[in-house]
Order: structure tokens, then sequence, then C-alpha cells
């Protein structure tokens, strides 16, 4: 019995605008070659491929037929893709971008170690706040490692180029991109190599003093996820609070390390490090929007989700409160002077199925009580149970990006 293979599926894409060069090695036989030249050819055939009412078969054998009686034999043999020009350059914010185009059009450097570099397993302790605190006190130890080994690079470096080599030895040390050398990170160094070539390595450590570490610690505290790490917008969230904080050479380190380390490796650093003395209670982080995970008067944080629409969800389950009532209460004091966009607040109460009564007073000040939750800006919102639970009851709380 003839073995009768299935037509080929058509694809969605008749002739995609674009070819691959790709190389294989084939058994040097003339006979292997012709087999698989048949096999190629069979590719150009519009009996191979689906037959419906809109020939799309001839078409896409067509396409097939181009390619396949392009192909370049060289003494019978296959010959191998022709190098490319692969064009380089480094962005104003320090992206690694390539184009193989001529520069008509530029995407990430697939080489980038700030790209393929090692995450390493999130292990630092706590939950929030703590969590947070923790994550930052690790990459406060990080960068002070690295601003001095800049410094030490200025007495050592005797040229701008021999300065941007050794600060970017630093800077890819937290990124464990196996294989990869120093030299690829060298433009993105080099604008901070020329900054800072000359400048007296005494001078230069003068200048980050406690305050300045202390501030910094804040910035990271105040703008990192409840995991511990940074997202994309956290991460540029933290080069603005850096520019708005910082000038001159400590602006220009700080700027630079992030840069160097990107995403990954700042994440890296955050995780690598001795935090057990780790306290940001003096830090002042100004909106709770930010982090309303931190301002629960009442109530215990289970779980904080970052949407990709902007808003956080928090879930959260009651805890007594001093009159032997459950409770949950968020509470955005003392920071009354940043109101929260509270998109929804719903609680579930495992023994009755009820929702609890609740209360609030919005940011103008106004009081009362409803027994249904109008989207708004809140200064403080809260649940209570007037009864005693064997279990606690369960709020959901999304705040939205800004107020209305």
């Amino acid at each position: 019995m003839a073995n009768r293979r299935p037509p080929w599926k058509i694809p969605a894409v008749i002739n995609p605008p674009e070819r691959r060069c790709i190389q294989i090695n084939i058994p040097d036989d003339p006979e292997h070659i012709a087999i698989f030249w048949g096999v190629l050819r069979g590719l150009s055939d519009w009996q191979r491929w689906e037959h419906e009412p809109s020939k799309s078969g001839t078409l896409v054998a067509q396409v097939w037929r181009e390619v396949v009686y392009a192909i370049d034999w060289e003494d019978s043999c296959m010959g191998c893709c022709e190098d490319r020009i692969v064009l380089h350059r480094v962005t104003d914010g320090g992206a690694m971008e390539v184009s193989t185009d001529d520069g008509a059009s530029w995407h990430s450097d697939p080489d980038d170690p700030r790209i393929i570099g090692t995450h390493l397993p999130n292990t630092i302790e706590g939950t929030g706040s703590d969590k947070r605190c923790n994550a930052a006190t690790n990459a406060i130890g990080n960068f002070k490692d690295t601003q001095a080994s800049f410094g030490n690079s200025l007495t050592t470096a005797t040229s701008v180029i021999g300065l941007a080599a050794a600060l970017a030895a630093e800077v890819l040390l937290l990124l464990f991109s196996a294989g990869t050398g120093a030299v690829v990170l060298i433009p993105v160094m080099i604008a901070t190599a020329t900054g800072l070539f000359g400048v007296l390595e005494s001078s230069y450590n003068a200048e980050f003093t406690e305050e300045v570490w202390d501030l910094l610690t804040c910035d990271i505290f105040c703008t990192i996820g409840a995991n511990g790490q940074f997202n994309e917008s956290q991460f540029i969230n933290l080069q603005a609070k850096v520019d708005t904080d910082f000038s001159d050479n400590v602006a220009l380190t700080f700027q630079s390390i992030l840069r160097g380390w990107g995403v990954l490796g700042l994440n890296n650093a955050c995780i690598s490090g001795i935090a057990a003395t780790a306290d940001c209670s003096e830090c002042d982080c100004p909106d709770p929007c930010v982090h309303p995970e931190d301002y629960f008067a009442l109530g215990a944080v289970d779980d904080v989700i970052y949407n990709e629409d902007g808003t956080i969800t928090i879930h959260a389950h009651s805890t007594p409160a001093p009159d032997d009532t459950e409770a949950v209460k968020w509470w955005g004091e003392p920071h009354d002077v940043a109101c929260c966009n509270i998109v929804s607040f719903t609680v579930t109460d495992p023994e009755t199925g009820s929702t609890p009564g609740w209360f609030h007073r919005d940011c103008l000040g106004a009081e009362g009580g409803s027994d249904s939750f109008t989207p708004g800006c809140y200064q403080w919102v809260q649940y209570i149970q007037n009864f005693a639970l064997t279990t606690p009851f369960h709020a959901v709380i999304t705040f939205g990006a800004e107020c209305p």
C-alpha cells in the first residue's frame, strides 16, 4: 500500500517580506545530495499543498520555487550563508541595539549582557515593607562596592577608554553573563568615563556621604516592588528620583551604575547581600498609592499584585480590633495630603457570606457610612464586622493609578 502523506497546510502569510538564511551540514555524497535536492524541490510543487478554492497552494509553491532555485550550489555542495553586516549603537538611555539592514531599523542587541545575564533566585527575606527594606539595603551594599571601584579606577586609568573599560568591568559583575567580556559595555560607560576622567579619587569619594547613601536607600525603598524587585516602570521611577535628589558626580555615578546594570543587574543587586540590620523607618515615601500595602492600620496583607493597567490590587484579611470586632482598615494618614483612587473595595465573610458594613472618609474630610462602595479618592476606608468571627474575613482593594 502506498504511503500517502497529507498535504502541507497553507501558511497564513503566503509570501513573508523577509527571508532568513540558514546553514546546515548534509552528507557529502552525490546520492544524498540528490535526495536532499528532491525533498526541497517538492516545496515548489503545488500538488503537495492543500487544495482549496483560492488556489493558494499554487501561490505558496511559487514562493518556494523562487527560494529553491535560488540556492547557490558550489561543486555539488550547498554554499554557506554569507556573513551579514551588523551595525551596533548605544542609545542615549544606554540601550544596546543592532541593525542588519544598514540602519533602516534597530532592535535590542541579543548579546546585551543585561538581557542574557542570569536572574538570581529571589531569596530576600521578609514580607511587605520589611522585604523592600532588605532589598534596598542589599542594593546599597552593591552600589557602595561599585562606587568604590569607580574611585579606585580614577587613580589607575590612564585614558578615557581605559577608565570606561574599568567601569564596564565593575557593572558587569552583577549580570552573571557567562562568556561576556566587559568590552561590550564600554560604549555604555564612555560618557561616564569622559565626565569623571581627571577627578581625584579622594575628592570623588568625599562626595558620597552617609546622607547620600541614606537618601539613595529611601529612593530604592520607595520605588521597588512589594517582592523586592523592580519592573521596567519602577526602574524608570528610580532613575527619575536619582535625577531629582542628586547632582554632579553623585548623580552621574548612580545613573551610570543603573544604566550599566539595567533592571536585571539592579534586581540581582537587591538579592545579593546581607541585610540583617536593614532599617527604613526614616524613609518617608510620600504617596501611599505607590506602596499602599504599608498603610493598613488593621488587617494583614496576603498578596500585592501590580496589574498591567497600572492599578494595584491587595488581598488582605481582617484582624481583631481593640473593641473585639474584626476589621480591615486602610489608612493613608499621616500622609493625609496624598489621596488614593480606590477603584474597588470588596469583602467576603467566610461564615455568613455577607459583606460587613463599611465606613469611609474621603480626602475632602467628609465622613460617613454606607452599605455600598462608590469608587473615588479616599484618605481611608475600612470594613468592620461587629460580632466575633472564628475565621477572618477577606478584603480585596484595587487602587487606581491616580485620582480622576
